[in-house]
């Protein structure tokens, strides 16, 4: 069974159509998990409107993305874990698509994405074709097209609370150097909206991705170069629009 966790805090404007995403699914057999943060703005009041269709949600303070994340790996109990943050879509079918793309010996599988505006406009659509090189470059994959076996998390452990945007890169290194295996499904899995804490807080990302890239790699000069191409390239797309 595949385990679906949403973190929210006060984003009752969004999480409504990401419920409505997961109520769509084309593949019944999975469990959906909702976190919230202590919210006061009325998202509570969506969670309780579609109580029905989550099976399980609890509301309290945490200490950022990373600890609400984990709570909900807590609590899950399928065999595959999914992140689907409030605002964000699965496709009508993504579950379906990773219940049938599993095997045994793959410890986490990823997909997909399209980017779209905070105004529905497609910004851009992610294919990671070519991922060797992430452990310099960052994320190559949408997190929310990225699902992981729960044994991964047993093995290596949960999201860095010290981490407050870029904990999945961090995760993601700590996959990589456990030689997980991990394998492409060549279909979008997942919509991303821009706005969230990653695109107002880009350099704090990158500053992120920094540290962690330096942790675990030894090639500092790729290092440093990956982070001023990066900074420099997310600056123009804002700036571009």
């Amino acid at each position: 069974m595949i385990s679906i966790i949403t973190v929210v805090f006060n984003s009752n404007k969004l999480l409504e159509r990401t419920i409505k995403s997961i109520m769509s699914q084309t593949c019944k057999s999975f469990e959906y998990i909702v976190i919230d943060g202590g919210s006061t703005d009325g998202t509570l009041d969506i969670i309780k409107n579609y109580e029905k269709y989550i099976d399980f949600w609890c509301s309290s303070p945490d200490r950022g993305i990373s600890d609400a994340f984990n709570k909900g790996i807590d609590k899950s109990s399928g065999d595959v874990i999914g992140i689907l943050n409030a605002g964000d879509l699965f496709n009508v079918n993504t579950i379906e698509i990773v219940s049938n793309s599993f095997n045994n010996k793959e410890d986490f599988i990823y997909g997909n994405s399209v980017i779209r505006k905070e105004d529905g406009q497609i910004d851009r659509t992610i294919t990671p074709i070519n991922v060797k090189d992430f452990p310099y470059k960052g994320m190559p994959f949408q997190h929310s097209a990225l699902f992981i076996k729960k044994r991964v998390y047993e093995q290596i452990g949960g999201f860095d609370l010290s981490y407050k945007t870029a904990m999945d890169f961090e995760l993601l290194l700590r996959i990589n150097n456990a030689d997980c295996i991990g394998s492409h499904v060549n279909q979008t899995l997942s919509t991303y909206y821009r706005g969230g804490v990653s695109d107002y807080n880009y350099i704090g990302g990158y500053v992120e991705v920094l540290r962690a890239s330096s942790q675990y790699n030894n090639n500092y000069f790729k290092i440093w170069a990956s982070f001023v191409f990066g900074v420099i390239r997310s600056y123009i797309r804002r700036v571009v629009g």
